[in-house]
């Protein structure tokens, strides 16, 4: 969750589960981006989910911005539902094309690889389906936080709908794979738009940011459990996180 250095939390769990799975180090981190898409299309999921159902009036002056972002999420959701549709085409990732691509030298053995990766993902399809049905079960409670977080900070607490319908959109900026959870434009995304459900004209400057950051405040005290499992490793997690760095500076493993 919060990194030490330069190394973002993605990277530092792809060095670490390639080192738990040696032989199997393409698919090993292959489960990260699966795991990152599927984060963002269960949030997709929820936000598109809400917006079918909102009627925009409730936002007054402010629905012309939520308008426009309404449409954005109607058509990433959209684009990545088709994507996700795609991959579990009985005759996708077969064929000629993805054949010559996984006899590019030094880079065609990795691309097949990650080819059969995607190939038991499409044959585990409950699996998938319990995944993102999991995500979206978690972005709720992830809404229902930071509305609780605003109910003891702020003076006027947006009601509950009006976060279901902007906090999963804030949660894509924090989605981006930047070091320490994309610490700064996560923050400036909710303060832009908790100031567009705010029911008080002209909003209260920061108070966005203050509730992000007793949301963040919550998810350290909550990730500290880890700390318990980091020190029962160090010397392993060291290794990894050491690794990580050589890996981002494009220096090889010793």
């Amino acid at each position: 969750l919060v990194s030490l250095g330069s190394v973002g939390g993605d990277l530092f769990k792809a060095v670490f589960l390639a080192r738990e799975q040696p032989t199997r180090k393409t698919e090993a981190v292959a489960t990260i981006f699966v795991d990152r898409f599927i984060g963002l299309y269960g949030m997709l999921i929820l936000a598109t989910i809400v917006f079918a159902n909102l009627d925009l009036a409730i936002f007054g002056v402010k629905a012309t911005n939520l308008a426009a972002i309404r449409v954005f999420t109607f058509a990433a959701t959209a684009v990545v539902t088709a994507c996700f549709a795609a991959l579990l085409l009985p005759y996708f990732l077969r064929g000629p094309i993805i054949d010559w691509f996984c006899n590019i030298p030094k880079i065609g053995s990795t691309i097949r690889r990650l080819v059969d990766a995607a190939l038991v993902y499409r044959r585990e399809r409950s699996v998938l389906l319990a995944c993102v049905l999991l995500t979206v079960g978690v972005h709720c409670l992830n809404v229902t936080v930071f509305y609780l977080c605003s109910e003891a900070l702020l003076e006027k607490a947006p009601p509950l709908v009006k976060q279901f319908a902007i906090v999963p959109i804030g949660l894509l900026s924090s989605a981006i794979p930047l070091p320490a959870g994309a610490l700064g434009a996560f923050e400036a995304t909710m303060n832009y738009l908790y100031g567009t459900i705010s029911d008080i004209q002209p909003p209260p400057a920061g108070q966005g940011l203050l509730v992000t950051l007793a949301w963040r405040l919550l998810s350290v005290i909550l990730a500290l459990v880890g700390v318990v499992y980091y020190l029962r490793g160090r010397k392993q997690m060291d290794e990894a996180y050491h690794a990580a760095e050589l890996e981002e500076e494009g220096l090889p493993d010793p």
